[in-house]
């Protein structure tokens, strides 16, 4: 049977997975929007002009 030491130990290692778990999917909406934002800003003709592409 499992110690209260090593289910507290198992729970922490369940949050720090589930909270990198977040940061990662923080991270990738970021460069997501920021990946259209850049779209968008290509076929912009102020930005066209200096051939951002």
């Amino acid at each position: 049977m499992e110690t209260i030491t090593e289910k507290a130990a198992d729970r922490i290692k369940a949050l720090e997975t589930q909270e990198n778990l977040e940061k990662l999917e923080r991270l990738n909406f970021y460069f997501v929007n920021q990946g259209q934002l850049w779209r968008k800003l290509k076929h912009h003709p102020f930005t066209d002009r200096f051939c951002l592409s």
